[in-house]
């Protein structure tokens, strides 16, 4: 479903009165078709600048993310880091085996952590609603 945020109207309702107003009998045709040129020209400027409002929302929400995305990543980078010194204390044999109090501790330790580069709340707003 489409939000219309701008309307625009059909070029002949940009046009300029003044042109043709007061043109004499021979040239109100051409008068006339200048005046809906210029509608159209109007109409383009206008377009042109609803285009513009939508890509200048849109390179926000793309540095927005890209922002996100950046964070995330160093979060993953941290993990990786964390997980190989993690996977090389669990594979040292000096260890006890899987089941024993090492294992246990490390398994009663484990909380459920969402960063706050996740979390709902820093989601842009057309991602909220």
């Amino acid at each position: 479903m489409p939000l219309t945020k701008r309307i625009i109207y059909d070029a002949p309702s940009y046009g300029h009165v003044d042109v043709y107003e007061e043109s004499a009998p021979k040239t109100v045709l051409q008068d006339t078709n200048m005046a809906h040129l210029l509608g159209a020209i109007n109409q383009i400027n206008y377009l042109s600048s609803y285009a513009l409002e939508i890509f200048d929302g849109l390179v926000s929400l793309a540095d927005g993310t890209k922002e996100r995305i950046n964070q995330a990543s160093q979060r993953v980078t941290t993990l990786t880091k964390e997980l190989s010194e993690l996977e090389a204390r669990i594979t040292d044999p000096s260890l006890e085996h899987a089941g024993g109090p090492a294992a246990r501790l490390f398994l009663s330790k484990r909380e459920t952590f969402i960063p706050s580069v996740l979390s709902k709340a820093t989601n842009c707003i057309p991602i909220k609603s």
